[in-house]
């Protein structure tokens, strides 16, 4: 959490099927982001549950004067849902997703293929 209560999420695949770009960290943010003014520890309150089986966690953000924002990730599928006074606000991979990515090999069309014959 940001202190004014924007959230920095980043996901990333455990064991990728190929290398993916990594590099927008060092575009998006000047410094890394370390001169980004962040919440308290102190203000962070975190907790965990199991309903139905799978796991939830929160984390809760409690500004001064201030709503208090919350993040709720659901483990199994993955989903992330920013709440403020309890009430979603953006919810990220809702239909889960996340984890159906796979990897396709493009057929190997050569120059004798069908297609280059209708040119020739």
């Amino acid at each position: 959490f940001l202190a004014n209560g924007a959230v920095r999420v980043r996901a990333r695949e455990t064991r990728p099927l190929v290398p993916r770009y990594d590099e927008t960290l060092k575009y998006a943010l000047p410094e890394n982001g370390e001169s980004l003014v962040y919440a308290s520890p102190n203000a962070l309150v975190m907790s965990s549950a199991s309903v139905d089986g799978a796991a939830i966690h929160f984390i809760t953000y409690h500004r001064e004067s201030k709503p208090s924002v919350a993040i709720r990730m659901t483990e199994d599928p993955w989903m992330l849902v920013y709440l403020v006074h309890v009430k979603p606000v953006m919810q990220l991979n809702t239909s889960g997703y996340f984890h159906s990515e796979h990897l396709r090999r493009q057929p190997d069309v050569s120059a004798s293929s069908e297609y280059d014959m209708c040119y020739e």
